[in-house]
């Protein structure tokens, strides 16, 4: 939900942008890469740090986990790709969002 609104709030301050670059030829494939590729940069950066503190957090909590090993590579690989896709999912949302901005409203707005 944060990655969802973060994106939304980038898409709603860049609209007249947006329009800009639509009414300059952009198409919106490319609208849709810009605004995933703004949600999902700092999404993938934060699923590496975490993957890096759960390896070192991981011996301390040894004796909770039941029939996992401490560093199952299977577990990291899941829960990481998990992750990146419900963010993903969350981005797309705005990102469509920006795909649909009509270029006249956007540059007659304010």
């Amino acid at each position: 939900m944060g990655v969802s609104g973060t994106l939304a709030l980038f898409v709603a301050r860049r609209t007249k942008e947006i329009g800009i670059r639509i009414a300059l030829g952009a198409t919106r494939e490319a609208i849709l890469r810009h605004s995933l590729y703004r949600g999902m940069a700092p999404v993938l950066t934060g699923v590496a740090i975490g993957i890096i503190a759960a390896f070192f957090c991981t011996h301390a909590l040894a004796g909770m986990l039941f029939a996992v090993n401490v560093t199952d590579p299977l577990t990291f690989v899941a829960i990481a790709l998990f992750l990146s896709l419900v963010a993903l999912i969350a981005c797309c949302i705005p990102g469509r969002l920006a795909t649909r901005i009509d270029p006249m409203k956007a540059l007659r707005a304010d």
